[in-house]
């Protein structure tokens, strides 16, 4: 019996029940084998190639043990190497047949060096995000940060609280630590958030909506990030600004940064194209059913 998602050259493992995620889905003819020697073609889940979109310089799709091990994630060179506690999710997953990223709020954090942002700021972070528990009064979750915030100029955090929302404190070119939120400081319980954080041009998308930082927290409301300083690690779920815990307590699938300022548009196709989700279920030993194909409706 071989329970396998064929794609052209590519193959997913499929369990009894499973969700598969196809990062860049194109014009293939779907099929699996059950039992290895028959085959099941599923040509009606193809789905048109997505050719408009850039390719990330960073990927992390969580579905392997190792990070930076699956065949979707980007790089799979070695270029980027990790730090910090990785522990998966399998129970409140995204995409995939693997798991999502868990951070617990305690120590948990991944950082990751030699990631090749460009320097000027032209940079767009994307990634699913999901809370289980409300934040704490007062509490402030860095979601993710440039590793030099806030002891270095030209450095960032992104973080969630009860009190701003989803908000973004930057210290720019001349020392000066300035930031702002969302005017709705309600941050979503127990439901997936697709979040895109456009650096140079300080804009942030929320479900595929421009969802302006224009509330100010400190400093003056910025309007751009115009330089990032080289050689900085990117952290997941943390900061390492002090004087507080900002340990992050959150789940996390397809974490994606791209070397350009993406636009409405594309963001909202990154999301759309995002959610694309087949759900497969085993009736028996010989049928394999399509029970869903998600395009973004």
């Amino acid at each position: 019996e071989d329970r396998t998602l064929y794609e052209g050259s590519n193959t997913y493992a499929l369990g009894t029940a499973s969700s598969v995620y196809i990062a860049d889905p194109g014009d293939y003819t779907y099929f699996t084998r059950v039992p290895a020697a028959n085959y099941a073609f599923l040509g009606s889940v193809s789905v048109a190639a997505v050719t408009d979109l850039p390719t990330p310089i960073l990927r992390l799709t969580y579905d392997d043990p190792t990070l930076l091990g699956d065949k979707n994630d980007i790089p799979l060179d070695g270029s980027v190497t990790v730090s910090g506690t990785y522990t998966r999710s399998t129970s409140t997953v995204k995409f995939g047949s693997g798991s999502g990223y868990y951070n617990s709020g305690s120590t948990n954090r991944t950082e990751l060096s030699g990631v090749p942002y460009s320097t000027d700021a032209n940079v767009t972070f994307s990634l699913w995000f999901y809370k289980a528990v409300n934040l704490a009064t007062g509490k402030m979750d860095c979601i993710f940060s440039t590793s030099g915030y806030s002891s270095t100029n030209n450095s960032f955090a992104f973080y969630c609280s009860d009190a701003y929302g989803f908000f973004c404190i930057l210290k720019n070119n001349s020392g000066v630590i300035n930031g702002s939120g969302t005017t709705d400081t309600t941050i979503p319980i127990n439901t997936w958030t697709h979040l895109a954080f456009c650096v140079n041009t300080y804009k942030l998308y929320i479900n595929g909506i421009d969802t302006p930082l224009n509330i100010n927290i400190n400093g003056t409301t910025p309007t751009s990030i115009s330089t990032l300083g080289t050689g900085q690690d990117i952290i997941i779920g943390d900061t390492n600004h002090t004087g507080a815990d900002y340990h992050a307590t959150m789940f996390v699938d397809n974490f994606e940064i791209y070397n350009s300022i993406l636009t409405q548009a594309e963001v909202s196709k990154l999301y759309n194209r995002t959610r694309f989700n087949i759900q497969f279920t085993y009736d028996g030993i010989t049928n394999l059913k399509v029970t869903g194909a998600e395009t973004g409706s």
